[in-house]
């Protein structure tokens, strides 16, 4: 598995859990659900955010990696169901 990472067969994308897939080199960022770890992928909007480090302190920087992190909808609804909410 290590080996299809170095050589950019797949990629890995690390949360609670981690997960391997074949779309790479791409402009997609995953969203991760903070209480059931679903991860799903989302398009990027071309709007760059903070890509460059203030003070990279000696750092040679190779790669910049974005994770939206948030509640998904099953457990957003669990949560409401749980709570008595509609």
């Amino acid at each position: 598995m290590i080996v299809l990472v170095e050589h950019g067969l797949i990629d890995e994308t690390e949360g609670n859990v981690c997960t391997l897939e074949t779309l790479v080199d791409d402009n997609h960022r995953h969203l991760v659900c903070r209480l059931c770890d679903l991860i799903e992928d989302t398009d990027c909007i071309d709007i760059a955010p903070c890509l460059t480090a203030t003070d990279p302190k000696d750092f040679t920087i190779n790669e910049v990696e974005i994770i939206f992190w948030g509640i998904c909808p099953s457990c957003q609804n669990k949560h409401h169901s749980e709570i008595g909410e509609t």
